[in-house]
């Protein structure tokens, strides 16, 4: 099951719905898990980091769609021509894509499986979202390895969207020049993305 993200705190809250223009609002409560014995500090710190990990889960998925996309126009351009500039071309820049995006079927990462040296968005996004299951299973403080781990696994997806951008500037732009002095239609350059994990 994919972590769902964070609960709500315990705490009043206002909903507000509009349908057809009409505006509802109503008050609820949240109370806390009376089953929960932990420090009331406990809570927040706990958010905070459910907060950022899911933020981190969302960013890498959401970084990985356009850098799939691009790797799937990127292969059809070679697709049955191996001998052309174009096709070489278009197969190294595939197999540099392939490093950065991975595979969403095959590439996702075990738990028991060691952590990867070279990370690509698909082990980030899984990363991710086993650092959430952890910390859904009960109330609980976030220790200090938990908070490193979330740390390490920020910083790696700001380096993987650090690799892509610096893709999209050097590569793709060779890429499109090469394509423009072929006669080929250019690749759109997809936009770059500024959030990554929330603070």
């Amino acid at each position: 099951m994919a972590p769902e993200g964070p609960l709500a705190l315990p705490g009043v809250y206002t909903i507000r719905l509009t349908v057809d223009g009409k505006r509802y609002t109503q008050t609820i409560t949240v109370r806390a898990d009376p089953r929960s014995h932990v420090a009331p500090a406990a809570l927040p710190a706990q958010h905070a980091l459910l907060t950022r990990l899911s933020s981190g889960l969302r960013a890498s998925w959401a970084d990985f769609k356009p850098v799939a996309q691009l790797r799937g126009a990127v292969t059809r351009l070679a697709a049955g021509d191996t001998a052309s500039a174009v096709a070489k071309a278009a197969k190294t820049l595939a197999a540099k894509l392939d490093s950065l995006a991975g595979d969403s079927l095959s590439d996702a990462r075990e738990l028991w499986q060691p952590r990867p040296t070279a990370w690509s968005l698909v082990d980030l996004n899984s990363e991710f979202a086993f650092e959430l299951d952890a910390q859904d299973n009960a109330d609980h403080a976030p220790t200090q390895a938990m908070l490193a781990l979330a740390r390490s696994s920020c910083e790696e997806l700001r380096k993987a969207v650090e690799r892509w951008r610096q893709f999209v500037r050097a590569d793709l732009a060779t890429f499109n020049r090469l394509l423009s002095s072929h006669g080929v239609a250019t690749l759109a350059t997809p936009p770059a993305r500024e959030a990554l994990c929330a603070p």
